[in-house]
C-alpha cells in the first residue's frame, strides 16, 4: 500500500518463526520453477549472464497453523548450489524428457527443503 515504506526496509533482514502448514501437502505449499532472468541482456557479441534462473516460492504459516500466512521466494543464488546443471539446461532437459526433468527438480527441491 505504501511503496516508500516498503522500500525503506530494503536490505533489512527479518527473522520470522514459521513452518510449512501441517494442513497442506508439500506440493500445495511449494512451487518450483525455472524462470527467465530479468537482468539477462543479449549483446551482439553474445549473451551476458544466464538467461534462466531457478526460483522457489514457499507458502508458510506462523508458529501455529491458525496464524496468518507468509509467502517467500527463494533467490536463485540460494537454489543453484543444489543443482549440478544450470537452470537453462534443466529447462531444456524438461522439454526433451519431461519425466526425467521433473524427477531431477523434485529430488533437488526436496534436498533444499531438508537443508
Amino acid at each position: 500500500q505504501n511503496p516508500e515504506q516498503y522500500h525503506s526496509y530494503e536490505g533489512t533482514k527479518f527473522i520470522i518463526p514459521c513452518k510449512l502448514s501441517s494442513k497442506q501437502r508439500i506440493s500445495e505449499s511449494i512451487r518450483f520453477n525455472v524462470e527467465k532472468n530479468q537482468n539477462y541482456k543479449k549483446k551482439a557479441t553474445g549473451s551476458r549472464g544466464d538467461k534462466y534462473n531457478y526460483a522457489m516460492v514457499c507458502q508458510m504459516t506462523g508458529a501455529n497453523d491458525v496464524d496468518g500466512k507468509i509467502t517467500c521466494k527463494l533467490h536463485h543464488d540460494i537454489l543453484s548450489p543444489h543443482f549440478s546443471i544450470k537452470a537453462q539446461e534443466l529447462r531444456k532437459l524438461t522439454k526433451e524428457d519431461k519425466k526425467k526433468g521433473n524427477a531431477m527438480a523434485n529430488e533437488r527441491g526436496n534436498s533444499i527443503l531438508n537443508d
